[in-house]
């Protein structure tokens, strides 16, 4: 059998073919040529991916957990906050003693927030409501949220 040498438009180089060779035999030649290709760039893109995998499994970013002070955003101080505090507490969140000033119904310090009620969200937010400035902070929280109604029962003294 003899050898011709056969190039074309869908070739980059020429190949050498037997002449004796069905459509289908150099449809099956084509088809493995470009089988090759795909592989070879397969493989390529393969191991570029997995470069940039391995990159990041051996030099990650820097992640540092550390404790961080919870930060509850409240608006400023309002008119209307402060005579909340005059009225529930005399404006305090001290008793002469330096307690914590707690009622009965054990509302604490300068807001007299409940907590029976408010408690465990003070807590998620990482708030204690012994503490005057987590009080305060609490305080205006509940104000943002749900407006003046956690001290309704002492609205006749500071809605004057």
């Amino acid at each position: 059998m003899k050898k011709v040498k056969v190039s074309g438009w869908w070739t980059r180089k020429p190949f050498y073919m037997y002449l004796t060779a069905t459509p289908f035999q150099v449809a099956m030649y084509h088809t493995k040529v470009f089988a090759k290709r795909v592989l070879f760039l397969s493989v390529i893109a393969g191991l570029i991916y997995s470069g940039f995998q391995a990159g990041a499994y051996f030099s990650p970013e820097k992640v540092v957990a550390q404790e961080v002070e919870k930060i509850v955003e409240v608006r400023g101080r309002t008119a209307v906050m402060e005579r909340i505090a005059k009225c529930e507490s005399g404006g305090g969140h001290y008793d002469k003693n330096g307690q914590v000033i707690i009622n009965a119904t054990r509302d604490a310090g300068k807001y007299q927030i409940n907590v029976p009620i408010h408690g465990k969200k003070a807590t998620e937010m990482g708030l204690n409501l012994m503490v005057e400035k987590d009080n305060e902070t609490m305080a205006y929280w509940l104000y943002d949220n749900f407006g003046t109604e956690p001290w309704i029962h002492s609205k006749s003294c500071w809605n004057k």
